[in-house]
């Protein structure tokens, strides 16, 4: 029997909810969360569980890593893996209760600020960065490099977008 699987699954910035839905259904059907990264999620075989995973985004650096992990495993949580400021937590669920890693709305608005800052910063870095290719005239290599770049452009306009929307939503609760 297969110990490790390896899958490849594309969630959005702002779809953190879905994403942790769907690992949840993962460990339902035998597999939890080893590890994520640019290549996917890896999974280990283990016993159906009720695992509930959350995911939180920290933009600051990793420094205070311990503690932060600390804080998280004094409430109950394991810490599983991180990617790219995603941090990726888990613990069982007792079957009544659907535990968060928020306490409040508040907590959740700063999580999305904090990655709509650094969605902000990523834009201007790449249209800094694109700036003489966007604007050349070398027609052989502009066209499929300025479609990239305007692609790349493109999406993270709409990821600042969504998670602008999500902050909105949680203003509404």
């Amino acid at each position: 029997m297969t110990k490790y699987k390896k899958v490849f699954k594309v969630f959005w910035a702002w779809q953190d909810n879905k994403e942790e839905k769907w690992l949840n259904e993962m460990a339902n059907s035998g597999w939890k969360l080893k590890n994520y990264n640019l290549t996917g999620y890896t999974f280990e075989k283990c016993e159906p569980n009720n695992y509930v995973y959350k995911l939180d985004y920290k933009s600051t650096s990793n420094c205070d890593l311990h503690e932060y992990i600390s804080i998280f495993h004094d409430a109950g949580w394991e810490h599983v893996t991180q990617f790219t400021g995603w941090h990726y937590f888990r613990t069982e669920s007792n079957g009544t209760d659907f535990p968060d890693i928020f306490s409040d709305v508040e907590s959740k608005i700063q999580k999305y600020r904090s990655l709509s800052q650094n969605l902000v910063i990523s834009l201007l870095v790449l249209i800094v960065v694109s700036f003489n290719v966007l604007f050349s005239k070398n027609i052989s290599f502009a066209i499929f490099i300025k479609s990239v770049y305007v692609g790349l452009i493109g999406l993270l306009i709409m990821a600042i977008w969504k998670v602008k929307q999500k902050i909105n939503s949680l203003h509404n609760e």
